[in-house]
């Protein structure tokens, strides 16, 4: 299967996803990786995606913080999907992504099927991974009201 460059990962992410963020009242980033927003009382948080520095594979990422712009965020106010899941959510990832480390680090082959396999994971899978991101126990002691 042929790898996808970044710029062309990037645009398959933002094409794919444009409607569904926009949909859950996230809006778009202006960023070089494909991110959006929303506002949560007082803070941002975003959910965006970045290729890996050599290519080859991407991954995913939550951040909540004072500014919406990926990476922004402190490292103990940003989460990869690997915590947010639940058994069933871990299951169906390995699927997709082969298996998985148990690092908290899931990375996705940046070729068209794997990427589009994984656009519709993380959008059935959305609305829990965003509750658990909230809830997530690393993120108790930020003040996010």
């Amino acid at each position: 299967m042929e790898q996808l460059s970044s710029k062309s990962l990037y645009q398959l992410i933002n094409k794919s996803l444009k409607s569904f963020a926009a949909t859950k009242k996230f809006k778009k980033n202006k960023s070089t990786f494909p991110s959006w927003y929303f506002q949560y009382n007082k803070k941002f948080i975003s959910f965006w995606f970045q290729a890996s520095r050599y290519g080859g594979e991407f991954t995913c990422e939550f951040q909540i913080s004072d500014n919406p712009l990926p990476g922004s965020a402190k490292w103990n106010q940003r989460l990869r999907i690997y915590p947010l899941l639940n058994s069933q959510g871990l299951h169906e990832l390995k699927k997709i992504s082969g298996p998985l480390s148990g690092k908290e680090d899931i990375w996705i082959k940046a070729n068209e099927k794997d990427t589009s396999y994984f656009l519709i994971f993380f959008v059935n899978n959305f609305d829990e991974m965003l509750k658990r991101f909230i809830n997530h126990k690393a993120l108790a002691a930020i003040n996010i009201t």
